[in-house]
């Protein structure tokens, strides 16, 4: 193999994999569609043949990909064997040839996971429960943000989203877990003296200007293209009147669009929300039913940058003036097969927002020592730019 031109994009260690479907150069990566590769290594998949090969995809994400799709098509889970025809791709007779089988063979589990665990070198340590047969395949992707200023003005913005994902054949399990706390110190300077003798005393208070975090989970079991989903999620946003809100939900969806460089999936389901407010109303319903739709979208924009967008819409049966809806977009370049730097803009609309207390003050502006309860504002808006760590 011709390591000077392949090498600059793949991995040495890599090499063998591509050497196993025919790739020895650019060239030859080049002419090879992602059809054909992934055939090539025992599996379909329902891309079309990308027009100017493989490489527009990035070498890394169609390794990455195969090592998923032959983890969900439970490749490893002892049903496999050599292949007894090689019209295309690998001879039968090659090491790294497979395909299903009922029964299953000692020999094919063990080709399974030796390519496995070849696809996983330069992959996180979590990966390792891919060799294991019949294990789940882990990821974790996380994204930091944080901001200080110090001197005359001091504020500090700390933001932190992770998500951990397992797969195992047909079952999928994430659970995320994020915030945002924002800290402002205000400084106060007075002097006492006179104007050519004076001292200056500095009094400094830090209040709380931001705080909102969120704990969910979610189950999906995938049946063709089709799938069903259940979830528990938590969430606490003070400053738009919620202290604590607890929701659960379970439906059905469809992915109708699902390959490497592209995604749409719909899904929609029934919830039960408990809602506790930092101002609650008296005799107020902290429970109710609803409906939740969803839809998410990614496509794959160059070798280095995805978009995704993911729209949760929900609405209360019992009060149907109780519309709420996330609406997240981000736009993401990886810098490394660990690393990238993602951008995004999330909305939050909620169209009966929570009531918040208000001091209120007489016509003088004395307090009254009376609390009155106003809406929070109807829509939240986050702009954040993340470095993301892929473990």
């Amino acid at each position: 193999m011709n390591h000077s031109d392949l090498s600059t994009i793949v991995r040495v260690e890599d090499l063998p994999i591509l050497e196993a479907v025919g790739v020895r150069t650019l060239a030859d990566l080049a002419s090879q569609s992602p059809t054909r590769l992934s055939a090539g290594v025992g599996f379909e998949t329902r891309l079309k043949p990308h027009p100017v090969g493989p490489t527009s995809l990035c070498v890394a994400t169609w390794i990455r990909r195969a090592r998923k799709e032959l983890q969900r098509r439970r490749i490893i889970s002892g049903q496999a064997r050599p292949r007894t025809s090689g019209a295309e791709g690998i001879s039968p007779h090659h090491p790294w040839s497979w395909t299903r089988t009922q029964d299953g063979d000692r020999w094919g589990r063990k080709m399974a996971v030796a390519l496995l665990a070849a696809v996983a070198i330069g992959l996180s340590s979590g990966d390792d429960a891919i060799a294991q047969e019949g294990g789940w395949a882990w990821e974790n992707s996380t994204d930091l943000s944080f901001v200080s200023t110090s001197g005359n003005a001091s504020s500090s913005t700390l933001g932190l989203k992770s998500a951990l994902t397992g797969t195992q054949g047909v079952n999928a399990f994430k659970i995320e877990l994020g915030g945002i706390r924002g800290e402002t110190s205000f400084r106060t300077l007075t002097a006492t003296g006179t104007p050519s003798n004076f001292t200056v005393v500095e009094e400094t208070d830090s209040e709380l200007t931001a705080e909102s975090y969120f704990l969910r989970s979610r189950y999906d079991r995938s049946f063709g293209t089709a799938y069903g989903f259940s979830g528990v999620g938590w969430d606490r946003n003070t400053f738009a009147g919620i202290q604590n809100r607890y929701a659960l939900v379970a439906g059905v969806g469809n992915a109708w669009v699902d390959g490497e460089t592209s995604r749409f999936k719909t899904d929609i389901g029934a919830t039960y929300t408990i809602q506790k407010d930092v101002s609650p109303v008296a005799g107020a319903d902290d429970g109710f039913g609803g409906i939740r739709f969803s839809v998410e979208v990614m496509r794959q924009l160059s070798p280095t940058t995805e978009f995704n967008s993911v729209l949760v819409a929900d609405e209360n049966v019992e009060d149907t003036d109780d519309f709420r809806a996330d609406w997240l977009n981000s736009l993401s370049v990886a810098m490394s097969d660990r690393l990238a730097l993602k951008t995004s803009l999330q909305l939050l609309f909620d169209n009966k927002p929570s009531l918040l207390g208000v001091p209120l003050f007489d016509g003088g502006g004395a307090p009254t020592g009376t609390t009155v309860l106003t809406p929070s504002d109807e829509i939240d808006s986050v702009v954040t730019l993340t470095l993301v760590i892929k473990l």
